[in-house]
């Protein structure tokens, strides 16, 4: 099985990708990753202009192209393989400074899939975890630095991109993430547990 965990920065995608590799290694073998696997692609000051965003895109689904080998890899291996952030994060944060070149969210959106075929990997369950942007940027306000994708206006496209991607795809199952660590984490194991169960109509082990 290969689940990806998404959300908007201070969702706290990557505590509960953690905490799923703590839970579900109780029974099963875990491989947790992550993108960027490549950190220097995020070493810029300005992700706001069409060139950057575009430039950008790119790079990450390069980056994905390679990355989605280790995770075939790993499930064939038997391994559960969970990675926080995936494809989704391409099309939520490029697609907002993108979207001038495409006239809308939806044409953007479809230029960006369409570029993102040469990805054959695509995650069984991806959990979005959906917090408003006030909420996000107050956690985010204990960090030492800021990057240049956690501004508000940023913050606010890249929630209703998320937002509309899970209305498309049957893989997203959409968590509220301002409930306590321990309830997100319950309710993403619990469904988990759902779909690797034999008599489920999701049943998705890789």
């Amino acid at each position: 099985m290969f689940i990806a965990v998404e959300g908007i920065d201070g969702s706290g995608k990557t505590t509960l990708a953690k905490g799923l590799e703590r839970e579900l290694g109780r029974t099963h073998r875990v491989f947790l990753t992550k993108e960027p696997t490549n950190s220097s692609i995020l070493d810029r000051e300005s992700v706001n202009t069409p060139a950057d965003a575009l430039s950008l895109f790119f790079l990450f689904v390069h980056d994905r192209f390679m990355h989605q080998d280790i995770i075939e890899r790993k499930i064939g291996e038997g391994y559960v393989v969970i990675s926080d952030r995936y494809d989704l994060s391409s099309f939520c944060y490029q697609g907002p400074p993108m979207e001038v070149l495409f006239g809308s969210m939806e044409a953007t959106l479809d230029w960006m899939v369409s570029v993102s075929r040469v990805i054959r990997v695509i995650p069984d369950i991806t959990f979005l975890i959906d917090v408003d942007v006030d909420t996000a940027l107050e956690r985010l306000s204990i960090r030492r630095t800021r990057s240049a994708f956690e501004s508000r206006a940023l913050l606010e496209r890249v929630r209703s991109y998320y937002l509309h991607m899970a209305g498309m795809r049957r893989d997203c199952v959409v968590l509220d993430g301002k409930v306590g660590k321990g309830e997100l984490l319950r309710k993403a194991v619990d469904e988990v547990s759902r779909r690797m169960s034999p008599g489920s109509d999701d049943h998705l082990v890789g």
